[in-house]
């Protein structure tokens, strides 16, 4: 014989369905710590930590050790379907900055005037970084665009 519905008994899927709706959300969105988003978040954040100490420390050269460093790790994490496309554009945009890093490097070893190209070469980054951090900022990547 059946029973007649209780309370408990509507509540009960209530109960275990809506934390696994927020993990699936959360999730999809990369706010679950230990996921894809975030890992390349702390990826970023470590290199924009270690960066000053390597450029006071080596010059520009620094600069592409860390960048360098930076790129290798991102292209080493396992991306979700979901994020492949933004991933992608992530690391094509640090490619981009790679190659401009190394240029800049050799032409301020290379310089008549070294720090007057640093200081250009600073100021071009500068304009450069600006429109990464906006579009890495709309991919969801807010440490990378810090």
């Amino acid at each position: 014989m059946s029973r007649p519905l209780f309370r408990g008994a509507l509540a009960y899927p209530v109960v275990w369905a809506v934390p696994a709706i927020v993990a699936c959300v959360l999730g999809a969105r990369g706010d679950v710590p230990g996921s894809y988003r975030q890992r390349a978040d702390a990826i970023c954040a470590q290199a924009t930590a270690v960066a000053p100490r390597a450029v006071a420390a080596y010059g520009p050269d620094g600069a592409v050790a860390v960048a360098d460093r930076q790129l290798y790790e991102l292209q080493r994490l396992s991306v979700p379907y979901v994020w492949r496309q933004r991933h992608a554009e992530l690391v094509g945009r640090f490619r981009t900055q790679m190659l401009w890093l190394r240029t800049s490097a050799v032409q301020v070893r290379t310089a008549r005037h070294p720090r007057r190209e640093l200081a250009a070469a600073q100021r071009r980054m500068a304009v450069m970084a600006q429109a990464d951090r906006r579009a890495l900022a709309a991919l969801g990547y807010h440490a990378c665009a810090a």
